[in-house]
């Protein structure tokens, strides 16, 4: 075998050993050999190629081969990236390289290429590159700096939180980046530059890991207090980069600074107060107090107060309970004290709050609040006498309305008596023995000639309705008249009773007779009876107004005051159903604009309050206007009272709606708002207005956000 013809079987076995694509063509593109390995990449069996041009394998034919001849024609080949199709036309990406094939004088006389698949190459490549991108978006977005440097010093990576810190735009490379040695580095607070050797990137490029938070960086003219924490990186045990870290720490320490101005507010706000105010640690030195307990422990003669033993001015004989009473303090538990004590003949009162100190989990300290309260004592004892006073009055006057001779009683689904009351059964007795009312058949005692229309009655209060009727009676006493209110009771939105309110009016009839009265008789005896209610209740406001001329005594005043007002706001309701049109009903807008005003007048107060009353103008009937006329004196009197020390522009709004089968009355005050705890509260204010929510079968929403407010919800 010829050197020639062994060289050519070594060539082409080398070939077509080979995995990447070999192909073979004339000058013209026509196919002469095809290895394998491209047999296989474009799925052509064995030389079904032979005699095809190239043009097969490219999917953009002209353009591709019209580039790929003229770099031929140039520099004698071609290679890069290229989309190329298979025998099924699916396409691929391919790294391609075609070179010109020479004879020994030079002269070309063929085409050859190598092609190789790179999609799974470029996958990678992709999930590389989107990877990176993923690490710096996550970079980017942290709220610190990071600034990468090579061991020279030289700018590798920056995130967007340093090319901020910079002044440089995000979308700048890290080649634009200036080095740090545009930034000015000063002490904190200070125009003293920070020593150079000190700096932790410096110290960094050195091997040092450094963390500083007294370092001031200045960019631009505006200043950063930072804390830095820089590292070396190693590569191959030698330094390669330097990895300073940037936390812009201006907040924290401006946050610091408001913590001290409010702990310095704190402590001017315990000067302010009269009361003795102190905590002890768990070995009963003081650690803290305000300045009347200062004041009254250098009485003793005690001139150091911080670290003085409490202990030491505690009387001997109180000593073992204050002592209990500071161990449970430090067990977790709150607790209040109230005790006497001898002040050279004169007892005195204090009421003192032992209150535990946490830090974390664990009671450190004890702090202690005392004040003087017998004065308070004193008063709350004269409030108690001025109170049971006044229960007297009350209790009278509820005597008065009991003892009515209008027949009240109630009575359930099927007619049976549940409550009546003695009017009713004086009237039964008359007639009939009978030992108990309750649960017989109220008919029994009713004219049979009445039965049917006092059934009618009975359906449509059974129905929803309030009914008030007149019906005639002829009798042995001759004509009688008798005008009926039949209410539905209402539990859990269910009719479970009605209630009859039923009283003899044939006397004012008469009356209305010879009066020649043009109105109704019906009317004119309801507005009677709220003409004389009104009346009686002025004459009860003024006998209190008479009481409260009488004394001096400031609480008893605003008591009597509270209670002249709740009778007003009673009586408003009974003077607007003798006033206007309706016998049942008042127009609810124009009472509360009315009955606030008054409320506002009897207060004496100095306050321009602004006062709204808005929302709907709708009427309300006397069980529903009256418990919210005391409701509202309630709120509106400790607004008054409460809430505006130390507020400009005091305002009240009063917002009224109402809805298909609800009313909602809204008051809102943008006063200093209330306790917590205010839903717990005994005073007899809190107490009226829930008794009077719960009368209504209402609901009570309390909140304290920029001002006290209060919703009262409650079914028609």
């Amino acid at each position: 075998m010829s050197s020639n013809r062994l060289s050519e079987t070594f060539f082409k076995h080398i070939v077509e050993s080979n995995w990447v694509a070999v192909t073979y063509a004339d000058l013209t593109g026509v196919i002469s050999y095809t290895n394998n390995a491209a047999n296989k990449l474009y799925g052509y069996d064995k030389d079904e190629l032979i005699g095809k041009n190239v043009d097969v394998f490219n999917a953009d034919t002209n353009q591709i081969t019209e580039v790929i001849i003229n770099s031929i024609k140039e520099t004698g080949g071609w290679e890069g990236e290229i989309t190329q199709k298979k025998k099924d036309n699916t396409c691929f990406k391919a790294y391609l390289s075609v070179w010109l094939i020479k004879d020994e004088q030079g002269v070309p006389i063929g085409l050859a290429s190598s092609s190789k698949d790179i999609t799974e190459e470029k996958a990678i490549q992709e999930q590389l590159n989107r990877g990176k991108e993923t690490v710096s978006l996550l970079l980017d977005s942290l709220p610190i700096g990071i600034y990468i440097l090579d061991a020279e010093g030289k700018p590798f990576y920056a995130n967007n939180f340093t090319k901020a810190l910079s002044k440089t735009p995000e979308s700048a490379k890290i080649e634009d980046l200036d080095d740090m040695n545009q930034w000015q580095v000063f002490k904190q607070n200070t125009d003293i530059p920070y020593p150079l050797e000190e700096l932790p990137i410096i110290k960094a490029l050195k091997g040092e890991k450094c963390t500083v938070s007294d370092l001031d960086i200045v960019v631009l003219n505006q200043r950063y207090h930072v804390s830095v924490t820089a590292q070396p990186v190693y590569v191959d045990n030698k330094i390669a980069y330097a990895v300073p870290t940037f936390l812009d720490i201006s907040e924290i320490l401006n946050k610091q600074k408001e913590i001290e101005r409010r702990e310095n507010e704190i402590q001017a706000l315990i000067n302010s107060h009269d009361f003795y105010f102190f905590s002890v640690d768990k070995n009963f030195k003081i650690i803290r107090y305000n300045n009347t307990f200062k004041t009254s422990i250098e009485a003793f003669g005690i001139v150091e107060v911080d670290g003085f033993d409490v202990k030491g001015i505690i009387p001997k004989e109180q000593l073992e309970e204050i002592i209990e009473l500071y161990e449970t303090a430090f067990s977790g538990e709150t607790i209040t004290d109230t005790r006497n004590y001898d002040a050279g003949g004169e007892y005195r009162t204090y009421e003192t709050k032992y209150a535990p100190i946490f830090r974390g989990d664990e009671v450190y300290a004890v702090s202690v609040m005392s004040q003087n309260i017998t004065k308070r004592i004193n008063n709350e004892n004269k409030l108690k006498e001025a109170l049971n006073a006044v229960a007297q009055k009350e209790s009278e006057i509820w005597s008065i309305i009991n003892n009515t001779d209008a027949m009240i009683l109630s009575i359930d689904k099927n007619y049976k008596i549940i409550e009546y009351n003695d009017a009713f059964s004086k009237m039964v007795s008359t007639h009939f023995e009978v030992k108990t009312l309750k649960g017989t058949y109220v008919l029994n005692y009713l004219i049979p000639s009445s039965h049917e229309h006092i059934k009618k009655m009975y359906d449509k209060a059974f129905g929803g309705e309030t009914i008030i009727d007149e019906y005639s009676y002829q009798t042995s006493e001759g004509h009688l008249v008798f005008e009926t209110r039949y209410t539905p009771i209402i539990i859990d939105n269910h009719i479970v009773a009605i209630s009859i309110f039923s009283q003899n009016i044939s006397y004012r009839k008469e009356n209305e007779k010879r009066l020649k009265s043009a109105l109704e008789e019906k009317e004119l005896l309801l507005n009677e009876i709220h003409h004389r209610v009104k009346n009686n209740l002025a004459i009860i406001s003024s006998l209190l107004q008479l009481e409260e001329l009488k004394t001096s005594h400031k609480e008893t005043k605003d008591i009597l005051i509270s209670s002249q007002n709740r009778i007003k706001s009673t009586a408003l309701v009974h003077q607007f159903l003798y006033q206007n049109d309706s016998i049942s009903k008042i127009q609810f807008k124009e009472y509360i604009t009315e009955f606030i005003s008054q409320v506002k007048r009897s207060l004496l107060s100095d306050l321009e309050i602004d006062i709204t009353v808005g929302g709907e103008g709708f009427t309300l009937d006397i069980e529903q206007a009256i418990p919210c006329g005391l409701i509202l004196n309630e709120l509106f009197t400790n607004s008054v009272k409460h809430a505006f020390k130390n507020v400009e522009n005091p305002k009240i709004n009063i917002i009224l709606t109402k809805e298909v089968d609800a009313i909602s009355v809204e008051f809102s005050d943008n006063g200093n708002g209330f306790a917590e705890n205010i839903s717990e509260s005994n005073s007899l204010g809190m107490t009226v207005v829930k008794t009077l929510v719960k009368q209504l079968r209402g609901k009570l929403q309390m909140s304290s956000d920029q001002g006290a407010k209060f919703l009262i919800t409650f079914g028609l």
